[in-house]
Order: C-alpha cells, then structure tokens, then sequence
C-alpha cells in the first residue's frame, strides 16, 4: 500500500513540475526579442535574420538581442574561424547558437546566425542555420 502512494505521490509532484517549467518558460518566453522557435525551416529563418539584421548594420546590435534571446555568441576574427565561406573583406565573424528547452516542441532542433563583419563590426554577410539532432543509442 505504501508503495502505491509513494508511486502517486512522484507522478503528481512529476506532472507540478513539469506544468511548472512550461508555464515559467511560457512567461519568460514573452520577454525574448528573438524566438527561433517560430521559424519551421532554415530558409524562414535566414531571411527574418537578413530582415532583422541588414547589411551595414552594427553587430554589436544583434549580438545584444540574440543573448537577450538565450542564443550564446562568440566573436572570432576571419582566420581564427572554422566557418567554410569567408566572404572577401570579412574581419570578424560572428556565430549565435541556440538549442531548445528539453520541453519544447523540437527539443532536438539547433540554430545558428552567422554574421561575418569587417573592422568596423559592420555587417558585410549574414545568414542561419536549423539543425535537426538525433540521439545515438
């Protein structure tokens, strides 16, 4: 009998837990600039980050809103980075990286702006990422 209660008592205080974290994640969820949930395909997502972020504009702006935003970004100059397509007169390249909460609807899916800039940290190129994850068992 003991048993059966413990068993209930860990399911229910499993379920508070995890409507707990949703609705705490749902309300912060309203203060980010940025939600790269929203965007189901890397194409809808590089063209709102070419939107939001134009040519010519400073990183630093972007940098700002994409950390408000959770996204985790770094700053390396052109020849420290490991990114394929440096295009002609990029000084510094910035990646943003994002992954889902382990309770979203993707929690697999990882995103990235990549933004490459010249001396002045003025945007020259941007683009974005969406990458599905698996587990390996």
């Amino acid at each position: 009998m003991k048993i059966k209660y413990m068993i209930k008592l860990l399911f229910i205080i499993g379920i508070g837990f995890i409507s707990g974290k949703i609705g705490v994640r749902e309300l912060y969820d309203l203060k980010r600039p940025f939600k790269f949930e929203k965007y189901k395909t890397a194409f809808q997502l590089e063209e709102e980050i070419k939107r939001r972020f134009p040519n010519k504009t400073d990183v630093h702006e972007a940098i700002k809103i994409l950390n408000d935003s959770r996204a985790r970004c770094i700053i390396k100059t052109s020849y420290e980075s490991t990114y394929p397509y440096i295009h002609k007169g990029a000084k510094y390249i910035v990646t943003c990286s994002y992954q889902s909460d382990f309770l979203a609807l993707n929690p697999l899916v990882k995103y990235r702006a990549i933004f490459q800039t010249d001396e002045n940290y003025k945007i020259i190129y941007s683009g974005a990422m969406r990458v599905n994850d698996a587990f390996v068992i």
